[in-house]
């Protein structure tokens, strides 16, 4: 009841606020409290904003920010109190009290309830409905029904049920055309929480207070990290005969903050430092079991807490562990120093002496945390409960100038107007253009800036000359630009034939190792149409598997090779690439047929010591192969016999058996028997040489099985490098 109260009581002036959202008119625009006095934009669509001023007392200071940056303030949040005073509190408006307050009215808004889920809500409650034939009734509750469609899958319909004055009635919601309240309670809570919606949507904004305590005059600083775009950059590159070509830089800002920047210092800082969102602002909440009274609970199975005397010798050792030994606490004076040490001198956003106008420096990431480190120390107002690491480097831009910048605007702003080093190239990668190379240049960053990476536009003299794009250049760094297609030039390529010969022979094991060296060329012919010469690089992608053995590479990137070539006026300039593999092709010897052992013999790779292995494996192979021979003709010889063996056995079964009755008598008797015993002469004599053969193959199986163990020995213990 006491928050329903609370909310009615505010709810006129937020109403009041939505309104005049609503109507276009804007509230008037209030100067901090603590007027801006620096800026630091980096390149990673953050920006360090660092307000400055004069209080007295006690004082309370309240800054105004979006709901979207509240969780950046919270993560940067830098408040500090020079005069000894210090910070109490940082208060900041909860996300949690509008989704509280509509909960408290009769229809809750904060799911965004469809008009079934807001008659559920209404259970008991009066409505008229305004229908084909009006209805009023008590709501009792909404329900789902099938309904049939001919030729179709059952429909799902919503129904209210209502409780009227002739009894229960359904109606179907989507025949619902208008809806009201009969209680004016209802009705007005209701339109209640939709005000207060309206006002939360058109009025983002958080106030964050700050309870400064202390006495005298004293000087405050309130810094903070907020997303901001990401500063750019776009150079002028003017090329004139006989003259240093001239650069000029502008840094690109934009103010896209809610406030108008009056005289800041301004700092551009250039890299990546890390940066991440993480949502701060948003309450966080536990799952928490649900408990039945113990005596409706069954037993279930316990966890068991951690002695704490063991958790204590568990946490001693963990600071034991820690980097700066046992200890040290990540709230004392040392974790101060070392984010405050880490940002002092000559940092990201320099020191007080740095801070004076310069052209540039250098500064280590974890010193570009604020511009002014040396007045920093987190033990002024409030402590420190973090430290910083050193992650790489960054380069700063100090404008010289303070800079003026409403809110909403941009600015260009000079960063770079100097001299640098270059000599005109013509580039040629075949991928980019088959016929012509392009007019590029050789930038050297002869200045002592960072160059952010950005376009830039080139001028030969006064003319137009292209736009080319640069990455990030450090001081002394050099980079190929190109700008235009130079039509004077025409290149060609052609590939020559290549050779591939046998270089080295080896034998491992078993294996013989054949080295294979092939060899390629690729002809560059470039004719220069124009009156003068020309130096051109030609491009030719990294093959992994080719070495470059002629010219060598004048440049090397990730990817490419570049080379040199002079084109003088009117004569052909030639290039030609030499490039060379070496592949290693492994053969097991034992499957190597005689005429290929023959073949490796006569190579003139082969050494002294490898021809003579290669001998001795062929003569082991030919006994071998003798054996094979032998065992294969004796399993032929048997599968002949076999077949003898049974045609004499049919042929037997045939031979006709003269008997008492026969009519011929003696005669055909005498005849069955001759032909009886001569084939079984016969199948004795054929089971004789069956076995003779069979032991003869098994002595051939054994000859072989020692003549291949042998041979595999001798090739496994043959090495020949």
């Amino acid at each position: 009841m006491v928050c329903r109260c609370l909310c009615l009581r505010l709810l006129p002036a937020v109403i009041l606020l939505s309104r005049l959202a609503a109507s276009g008119q804007e509230a008037p625009k209030q100067e901090p409290p603590l007027p801006l006095k620096r800026v630091v934009m980096f390149s990673s669509s953050v920006g360090f904003f660092e307000h400055r001023g004069e209080i007295e007392g006690d004082r309370r200071i309240e800054f105004s920010f979006k709901s979207s940056d509240i969780n950046d303030l919270l993560k940067s949040l830098v408040v500090q109190d020079q005069g000894g005073g210090f910070v109490t509190a940082v208060n900041y408006g909860s996300p949690m009290p509008l989704a509280q307050t509509l909960r408290t009215f009769a229809i809750d808004l904060t799911q965004k309830p469809s008009l079934a889920q807001i008659f559920d809500q209404l259970r008991g409650q009066k409505v008229q409905l305004e229908m084909p034939v009006a209805v009023t009734g008590a709501v009792v509750g909404v329900e789902t029904r099938k309904i049939a469609i001919r030729q179709a899958a059952p429909l799902d319909i919503q129904v209210l049920n209502l409780r009227t004055e002739q009894g229960l009635q359904s109606v179907r919601i989507d025949s619902i055309s208008r809806t009201q309240f009969v209680d004016p309670k209802v009705d007005r809570e209701f339109q209640q929480a939709l005000d207060l919606l309206a006002a939360a949507r058109t009025s983002d904004q958080k106030q964050v207070k700050l309870d400064f305590r202390g006495a005298g005059k004293r000087n405050v600083s309130v810094g903070y990290i907020q997303e901001a775009p990401v500063w750019k950059t776009s150079y002028r590159l003017v090329l004139a005969d006989g003259q240093a070509p001239f650069l000029q830089g502008w840094a690109i800002v934009e103010n896209t903050t809610a406030q108008d920047w009056r005289d800041v210092q301004l700092t551009l800082v250039s890299g990546r430092p890390i940066s991440f969102l993480m949502d701060l602002y948003e309450p966080l909440y536990m799952s928490r079991p649900f408990v039945k009274p113990e005596q409706h609970a069954s037993l279930r199975p316990r966890v068991y807490d951690q002695d704490l005397a063991g958790r204590a010798v568990e946490f001693e050792s963990a600071t034991a562990r820690a980097p700066g030994g046992a200890g040290r606490s990540s709230m004392d004076g040392g974790m101060g120093g070392g984010m405050g040490g880490a940002m002092r001198g000559g940092g990201g956003m320099g020191s007080a002496a740095g801070y004076a106008p310069a052209r540039s420096g250098r500064a280590p990431l974890a010193t570009a945390v604020v511009e002014n480190l040396s007045a920093i120390d987190l033990q002024r107002g409030v402590a420190s409960a973090a430290s910083g690491e050193d992650v790489g480097e960054l380069f700063r831009y100090v404008i010289q100038a303070p800079v003026t910048l409403d809110r909403n605007e941009s600015a260009m702003l000079p960063i770079v107007n100097d001299a640098v080093k270059g000599e005109k190239v013509a580039i040629y990668n075949p991928a980019v253009h088959a016929k012509h190379p392009l007019s590029g240049l050789r930038l050297t960053n002869t200045t002592p800036l960072h160059l952010l990476q950005g376009p830039i536009t080139l001028f030969d003299g006064s003319e137009y000359a292209g736009d080319a794009r640069i990455e990030d250049i450090p001081p002394g760094s050099t980079r190929l630009i190109s700008y235009a297609l130079d039509l004077e030039t025409e290149v060609t390529v052609e590939d020559k034939s290549s050779d591939d010969v046998i270089v080295a022979l080896q034998i491992r094991k078993g294996g013989l190792f054949v080295k294979h060296k092939a060899v390629r060329d690729v002809e560059y012919v470039a004719k220069n149409s124009s009156d003068r010469e020309k130096q051109l690089l030609i491009e030719r992608p990294i093959d992994t598997d080719w070495t470059v053995a002629r010219p060598t590479p004048a440049e090397k990137t990730r990817s490419l090779h570049r080379f040199a070539l002079t084109a003088q006026p009117g004569r052909p300039a030639t290039l030609v690439v030499n490039e060379e593999t070496e592949v290693t092709q492994e053969i097991a010897i034992a499957n190597l047929l005689p005429a290929d052992l023959e073949l490796y013999v006569h190579l003139p790779a082969a050494s002294p010591a490898l021809k003579k292995a290669l001998e001795q494996v062929q003569e082991r192979k030919s006994g071998l192969a003798v054996i094979r021979e032998n065992r294969t003709a004796t399993e032929s010889r048997l599968t002949e016999l076999a077949a003898d063996q049974d045609r004499v056995r049919k042929t037997l079964q045939i031979v006709p058996d003269a008997g008492a009755n026969d009519p011929f008598g003696e005669p055909n008797r005498k005849i069955s028997r001759e032909l009886q015993q001569r084939y079984l002469v016969k199948l004795a004599d054929l089971e004789n040489e069956i076995e003779m053969q069979r032991a003869r193959l098994q002595e051939l199986r054994q000859d072989e099985h020692r003549a291949t163990r042998d041979l595999e020995a001798f090739l496994q213990a043959l090495v020949i490098e």
